[in-house]
């Protein structure tokens, strides 16, 4: 991973928000360095309130 740091993009997706990591991972201290790691150079899109495009891909 080392290699690709700040070399390549990257797409991660989670149904959960980053206050909620914490709940999962059961280490506060591994899930700040982690969301630190991910946010570092990154454009969040937060789609909390987006609607789904499947009833208009099924139609």
């Amino acid at each position: 991973m080392q290699k690709r740091h700040k070399k390549k993009s990257s797409l991660i997706t989670s149904n959960l928000g980053f206050e909620q990591w914490p709940s999962f991972l059961k280490n506060d201290h591994l899930t700040a360095a982690l969301i630190d790691r991910l946010t570092e150079l990154s454009h969040i899109a937060n789609m909390k309130n987006c609607g789904s495009l499947r009833p208009k891909l099924i139609s």
